[in-house]
């Protein structure tokens, strides 16, 4: 009985040391990475700190920027981690922002690196920036302004890549990009598409509003901005949707992915248009696309990128005959994909 009472006191002594381990203010809480790469890899974290207030039980929060950079991003982390005397938590991280070096080379091992320690999450938010280590600690001198702009960002109906998604072997991936310019307003300015680690393609506007359609990202509401012949316009669509249906032709697999959502709203160079003008210019509308999209497929599907995952369709119809396309090569090509853009006047 002596023991259990022992047992019990000294449970209860590790418990106040627990809960008294470290002051509010010991502690600051990761929101951000930014990392990038010259001659040595650059760590920036944005933090947030609560340090005690006068009110009892009360605590203010200031944001910081922790800098570190070393040979490898162990070394650079390491130094941006101890620069603070308290605990660095990840645990509600965010973002992860990649600077214009980085964007180059060593993206994909760099997202690996992040994964396997507790300094990244698997779904945290993943865009290039077009600002360095050392410009970005202009931006975040009110780092709470700058965590807003970024969680406006995430609520927009924009593409969006998460860090499981850019950690493949094969190094394939979909890195969306931001702008921050000087007056501290943020922009998603495109994808760069990568294959095999290296940026391939950049994908703007129309091109970017399409992939997101096609990664079922676009919501209820999607805005697309075309250039036509006659005039370049926006698009205000509503209830987009893609369908994909495969079907088997002879010896061979069609893929058939059809657009559908209704135009509510045209603005051109000369403001609103009417319901007739929006009539008239219809069927140019849906070719343009047919034709952006028919521009798209040849670099989204190879036999080494499948980025918007078309090849399980072919797949889930018949694997014998995919396969069979795959090793002639057949499954790459224009005629095993028809895109069909058939929107419609609200």
């Amino acid at each position: 009985m002596k023991q259990v009472k022992s047992l019990i006191i000294l449970m209860f002594f590790i418990f106040l040391c627990g809960c008294t381990r470290g002051g509010i203010g010991d502690k600051i809480i990761v929101k951000a990475i930014l990392l990038d790469k010259s001659t040595e890899y650059t760590v920036r974290l944005l933090v947030i700190k609560a340090t005690p207030s006068a009110d009892a039980g009360n605590a203010e929060e200031s944001t910081e920027l922790l800098e570190g950079s070393g040979a490898n991003l162990f070394e650079a982390f390491q130094q941006a981690e101890t620069s603070y005397t308290g605990d660095v938590f990840y645990g509600q991280n965010e973002l992860l922002l990649i600077g214009p070096n980085l964007q180059q080379g060593d993206l994909f091992s760099s997202c690996r690196y992040l994964a396997k320690n507790s300094s990244g999450r698997p779904n945290m938010a993943i865009y290039g920036i077009d600002l360095t280590a050392n410009q970005i600690e202009e931006f975040v001198k009110n780092g709470d302004v700058f965590l807003n702009h970024i969680d406006q960002i995430s609520q927009q109906n924009w593409y969006k890549t998460f860090l499981y998604q850019m950690t493949n072997k094969e190094e394939n991936g979909i890195l969306p990009l931001l702008h921050y310019d000087s007056e501290g307003s943020i922009q998603q300015t495109g994808l760069k598409i990568y294959e095999q680690g290296k940026p391939i393609a950049q994908w703007n506007d129309t091109k970017e509003s399409l992939a997101t359609l096609l990664n079922a990202q676009a919501g209820n509401f999607q805005t697309v901005q075309l250039d036509l012949p006659t005039d370049s316009i926006v698009l205000d669509l509503r209830t987009p949707k893609v369908f994909y249906q495969c079907k088997q032709q002879g010896t061979t697999l069609v893929l058939q992915i059809r657009l559908i959502g209704h135009i509510q709203n045209i603005f051109g160079e000369n403001g609103l248009f009417s319901q007739d003008e929006k009539k008239e210019i219809l069927d140019q509308i849906n070719q343009c696309i047919n034709t952006i999209a028919d521009e798209m497929i040849p670099i989204a599907f190879t036999p080494n990128v499948d980025l918007f995952s078309f090849q399980s369709w072919f797949f889930n119809q018949n694997q014998r005959i995919t396969e069979q396309m795959k090793q002639s090569h057949a499954l790459y090509q224009a005629d095993a994909i028809e895109f069909s853009s058939e929107l419609t006047i609200v």
